[in-house]
């Protein structure tokens, strides 16, 4: 993974985890704070792996409480949306 996919981890260990909040607390701006929480979170949907799929139900959870009024706030309620389906 390079430098600018930070928030795109496809794993989720206890590294992964403290790493993406590591650079996640020096990122500026609301609107980008956000946007990488939505795209962690879908990447993580998007292997198909359940326990990545509960972590990315999480990270929705944060985006929706932290970020009500994101740009793409529908984007992150319909993969949320698909999480839940798939946990069923």
């Amino acid at each position: 993974m390079g430098r600018d996919e930070w928030y795109r981890r496809t794993t989720w260990t206890e590294e992964d985890r403290d790493a993406f909040r590591e650079r996640y607390g020096r990122s500026r701006g609301k609107n980008s704070k956000a946007q990488y929480l939505r795209i962690q979170a879908q990447t993580l949907y998007e292997t198909g792996q359940r326990e990545l799929v509960e972590v990315s139900l999480g990270l929705f959870e944060e985006y929706f409480r932290d970020f009500p009024d994101a740009l793409d706030c529908a984007v992150g309620y319909e993969t949320a949306g698909l999480c839940c389906e798939f946990l069923g």
